[in-house]
């Protein structure tokens, strides 16, 4: 479903990624943690091919994702740190522009609301209103509109209270049962945790994998 190989880039003199490789298949989950500023999100842009890479490719259902072939982004769910949502617009209202570029048709959009996100269909404010916490949610929706079959999240878990995890966690697994294979990026240890089948680390430029370190170590 991804896949990264030999991704390397460079920001001016200083190397961020070099030689960096690893796959997520379907029904996966890979966590993906390291220090501020080490280049994680970088990573994530990669992938979706926001940013070009120096060197090596990544693959999203087999394809390499470039600026001319972004309508394979309409299949991904996505959580970066600007939401791409319009303030001015409801909750609804957003959901609605965004179920059109996925191909979501008004029903299917409305059962996905009535099932999951009542709450916010009864906050009829612009989203530039709604406090960090529910604005997360909002961006948690966008990412499983569609039932995507993968799914990149960059801390998905920030400004969450436990209900709002708990509520997430369920999304995820829900999505793993589906088959997606899905990239958390995230801070929140219990998340990946409790979500995560494997761990890997970025740290000087190279990835590691974690996952027996990490997990015995929580």
């Amino acid at each position: 479903m991804i896949n990264v190989s030999g991704i390397c880039k460079k920001f001016e003199r200083k190397e961020i990624l070099n030689d960096v490789t690893f796959s997520v298949s379907s029904g996966e989950i890979l966590g993906l943690v390291g220090l501020n500023g080490v280049g994680k999100t970088t990573l994530l842009r990669l992938i979706l091919g926001i940013l070009n890479a120096d060197g090596g490719f990544s693959q999203i259902f087999g394809e390499i994702l470039t600026p001319k072939n972004s309508k394979i982004l309409r299949k991904v769910g996505i959580i970066l740190e600007s939401d791409g949502f319009n303030g001015n617009f409801s909750f609804v209202e957003n959901m609605q522009f965004f179920a059109k570029i996925k191909g979501v048709n008004d029903g299917d959009l409305q059962k996905y609301l009535d099932e999951n996100w009542e709450f916010l269909q009864k906050n009829a404010n612009p989203i530039k209103q709604f406090s960090k916490g529910e604005r997360m949610q909002c961006a948690i929706a966008r990412a499983f509109l569609g039932e995507p079959k993968a799914i990149i999240l960059d801390e998905p878990t920030t400004g969450l209270d436990y209900e709002q995890c708990d509520k997430f966690f369920a999304m995820v697994k829900s999505a793993q049962k589906n088959g997606a294979a899905i990239i958390i990026s995230s801070h929140n240890f219990f998340a990946l945790d409790k979500l995560c089948g494997k761990v890997i680390e970025l740290k000087n430029a190279k990835i590691k994998d974690i996952s027996d370190g990490f997990f015995n170590n929580i």
